[in-house]
């Protein structure tokens, strides 16, 4: 004998469907299964390109407002002086560009992630 799964329309008109335990079990696997696979799949695409990971410090800073250079620079123990004389950027404009005043030009950008140790896209704002 065959099951078939049967649809029923609640009292406030939300369509629910019976079904035996084990079909009900083997959806839960499965969507348990789809979202381990969606997980591998985002670590795999992070691992392989130049997608910036954040250490825990780092992004918690950065989502509380702090400037992403800034978050970097305090992270790795530099001095904002240091940071400038290593990276040839000037003191004004990485002071600006950690007061989130703007972002810097692609030159700058490249500059203080070489001098930070970090890819370019780590130093753009986080989404929201």
């Amino acid at each position: 004998m065959t099951y078939q799964p049967q649809r029923i329309l609640a009292p406030d008109g939300t369509e629910m469907v019976i079904l035996r335990a084990v079909d009900y079990d083997r959806l839960v696997a499965a969507a348990a299964w789809d979202e381990d696979a969606r997980d591998i799949y985002m670590a795999d695409r992070a691992l392989a390109g130049d997608e910036a990971r954040y250490p825990a410090p780092i992004a918690d800073a950065i989502l509380t407002g702090t400037a992403p250079v800034r978050a970097w620079r305090e992270y790795r123990g530099i001095s904002q002086a240091d940071l400038a004389r290593i990276s040839g950027v000037s003191a004004t404009a990485l002071n600006k560009i950690e007061g989130g005043k703007r972002l810097g030009r692609p030159a700058t950008r490249q500059a203080l992630a070489r001098a930070l140790d970090v890819p370019v896209s780590a130093l753009d704002p986080l989404d929201d």
